[in-house]
Formats: C-alpha cells, structure tokens, sequence
C-alpha cells in the first residue's frame, strides 16, 4: 500500500531584514544580491532550515550562515536576532502575521520564487479511526475556507 498526499495550501516565503538594512527600502529582492550576507537558520528539524538551503541553492549559492552561537528553533528568536543586525531570514506569510514586527522589512523575492506547500498525507487502504477520518475532513474543510477567504 501507498502513500496519498494531499496539498492543503501554498505559502509565499518572504526574506526578512532589519529595518537599517540597504535594501529595507525596497519591495523586492533577487535572492542572489544577498548572497554575501549571512543568514539566521534554524535547527535541522525544522522544514524552513531545509528551504533555505533549498532556494539559496537555487539562487547559486551556499548560505553563510550567522555566527551567533547556536541555531534556533522559534520564529520569535529568529526574528530578534535579525532585528539585532545578526542575518536575514525566511520567514513563511503565516509567521509574518503572527510576530512583532518592529524593526523588520519584509521583502518578496523575485528570484526564484520562494513558496511551501501544505500537506496531508496518510496511508492509502490503512484503517482509520472515526476521530481520524474526522480530522482529516476538519483539516480539508478548514483549508478550503481558507482558501476561499484569502
């Protein structure tokens, strides 16, 4: 048996500057103008650390990554360490919406076109629970409005 997979959404994935920043000005950026400047990552787990070294290869190049210490795991402290002056960051749309934004520019990258999609995935002719099956249309519905909402 297989595995099904289901999109639930894309999400754009921004970069993330301090607001001092050169380019804190612009609306946009070709992600190789900051290829030599570093970035703020986080720890291996998560699914934005593999992104970014995904679209930085794209772009041709390897990120230098920030020299502070450790790699996190909050979209807080990355953001704190960029307002700090540390790095820049990606940062995925719902994240954006969710911190304090103070001392942040947030710029569209152009170049390539940065975005995540959503999946659901379960085994296809594996049993599923009644809370399981109901999950799974709570989640399909929840995203669908979503989606019509936005």
């Amino acid at each position: 048996s297989g595995v099904i997979c289901k999109p639930l959404m894309n999400e754009e994935i921004f970069l993330i500057l301090p607001s001092n920043h050169r380019f804190a000005d612009r609306k946009s950026i070709q992600l190789k103008e900051i290829a030599d400047e570093p970035f703020i990552r986080q720890t291996a787990e998560y699914g934005l650390r593999k992104i970014t070294d995904y679209y930085c290869r794209q772009a041709g190049f390897t990120p230098i990554i920030a020299n502070i210490g450790s790699e996190n795991t909050s979209p807080d402290v990355t953001c704190s360490f960029v307002k700090a002056g540390f790095g820049n960051a990606f940062i995925v749309a719902d994240w954006w919406d969710r911190i304090n934004r103070d001392s942040l520019v947030k710029l569209n990258i152009e170049n390539p076109t940065c975005q995540r999609t959503i999946w659901l995935s379960w085994v296809k002719d594996h049993y599923l629970s009644i809370a399981a099956r109901d999950f799974k249309e709570f989640i399909f519905n929840y995203f669908s409005q979503q989606s019509d909402d936005g």
